[in-house]
């Protein structure tokens, strides 16, 4: 039995790394030219010019502002109907258990503000992450950022990911310590481990997780989970493509491109203020000095004409310095870095106007973001409460996929808001010639309604309304 469990996981495995193989030479040209890696060859440079990285950076920034703000309470849970919110009012406060569940995500030893950093930033190189979600010996909550290098994964007939294979290297010492090992095991030499998340055929639901060895045919350990414990990043897809695609993948060409173009710019440069020089050929020039204050003797003749000339290359390094900048803010917008900087290019704006701006970001990143939330933090808040459910840290077990829906409560879904507040600003504007004639008109407005739609639409907590 564990022969054939074995030499199936094998199969899977060598079939996901077949998917895979085409995007291997693309993750590492990112690694060098948007995450800034060392090349193993030294004497080879291929970074002239860190605008991906730094773009990297405000990527990150961005999506961990706009869809989990650490400090807020980025999401929530509600009832799928009011028959089913009538049966549990008196088991469970749903604000209760969200409570809790942000007080475990946020404890220092769960580490998931700089997990979930990692993952941004593999979303923004690579356009796949994964984020695994498992309990601590505490009770608490510890998450891990797989990185992409260790990760193979695999999707059902409808695009979901439920095969995950992660291929990484332990020593003999702590895979004795970690499992209950009956082979002999070198402790100073390195082994292969594969992590195998596969769906569990017999139940109908939930997965099968097994650790094995494969080149000792060894399994580690098996056991089920009910929930998918990695949460899947990718951020865009092709039909049929597994892995997604990511902002540097977008712009590689120009990030190759611009890194070209700042190396020639360099030389060009460094030719302008060092030129080569001709010196005559008949040996009367001496050595020639270029430290400040030196003389060289010979380099002028019995005339008082310098026998040293430098020599003059045509290059016209404003034009050059001007198709850089193009590249520069093609490489921005793709990392979202402009769309981020319209409130700050324009102060003073009024309620009107600042609503316009959060209205047309919205609507530039609402579907993605959209899309990540939906896909990605869904899983990963399923897989928290499963683990919280099974901790006895919630008042009742019960399928709270069943239950439940979550609802997002971040900066992202704020600014979606926003177009109704403008609305109903414009509104005002325009019934305000009407109601200066006829003030009784007013009442035909739900002013209280009216104002909490407001707050909604400027992201105000519902809280500080009595």
């Amino acid at each position: 039995m564990v022969i054939m469990m074995i030499q199936d996981l094998l199969t899977r495995f060598a079939a996901l790394e077949n998917i895979r193989r085409p995007f291997e030479d693309i993750w590492q040209d990112i690694d060098h030219y948007v995450l800034a890696k060392p090349i193993k060859d030294k004497t080879k440079r291929v970074l002239f010019d860190n605008t991906a990285h730094v773009a990297l950076q405000q990527f990150v920034s961005v999506l961990d502002s706009m869809l989990t703000p650490q400090g807020i309470h980025w999401h929530g849970l509600q009832y799928t109907s009011q028959e089913i919110c009538s049966e549990y009012r008196d088991d469970i406060g749903l604000e209760q258990a969200v409570c809790r569940l942000f007080s475990l995500r946020y404890a220092p030893s769960s580490n998931f503000t700089a997990q979930q950093h990692q993952v941004y930033q593999s979303l923004g190189a690579y356009g796949t992450a994964a984020l695994f979600v498992d309990h601590d010996a505490q009770g608490g909550l510890r998450y891990r950022h797989v990185p992409i290098h260790e990760l193979y994964l695999g999707q059902n007939h409808t695009g979901t990911i439920d095969t995950i294979f992660r291929s990484f290297t332990l020593s003999g010492d702590v895979i004795c310590q970690q499992w209950n090992v009956l082979q002999e095991l070198d402790k100073k030499q390195s082994y292969q481990i594969v992590h195998a998340i596969i769906p569990d055929q017999e139940q109908g639901r939930g997965f099968v997780s097994v650790y094995f060895m494969p080149q000792q045919h060894y399994v580690l350990d098996t056991q089920r989970y009910r929930t998918m414990p990695y949460s899947i990043w990718r951020y865009q897809t092709l039909p049929g493509q597994v892995y997604g695609t990511s902002p540097a993948m977008m712009v590689l060409a120009d990030i190759k491109m611009l890194n070209e173009m700042e190396k020639t710019q360099l030389k060009a440069l460094h030719q302008q203020v060092t030129p080569p020089l001709m010196v005559p050929d008949d040996g009367m020039v001496r050595h020639i000095t270029l430290t400040p204050g030196a003389i060289n003797y010979g380099g002028l003749d019995m005339h008082g004409k310098s026998m040293i000339v430098p020599i003059s290359t045509t290059g016209d390094l404003g034009l050059s310095e001007a198709k850089i900048e193009q590249k520069r803010q093609q490489i921005k917008e793709v990392f979202l870095v402009p769309y981020f900087q319209m409130l700050a290019q324009a102060p003073g704006m009024t309620a009107v106007e600042v609503l316009q701006r959060a209205h047309e970001k919205s609507t530039l990143l609402a579907p993605t973001l959209s899309r990540l939330q939906s896909q990605s933090l869904a899983t990963m808040i399923l897989r928290e409460l499963d683990l919280m459910m099974c901790a006895g840290q919630l008042d009742y077990v019960a399928d709270l996929e069943d239950l439940c829906d979550i609802t997002y409560q971040s900066p992202a879904n704020h600014m979606q808001q926003a177009a109704k507040a403008e609305g109903m600003l414009r509104l005002f504007d325009s019934i305000a010639p009407i109601l200066a004639h006829h003030p009784d008109y007013i009442e035909m407005i739900d002013i209280p309604m009216v104002i909490k739609q407001l707050a909604k639409g400027y992201g105000v907590p519902a809280s500080i309304f009595k």
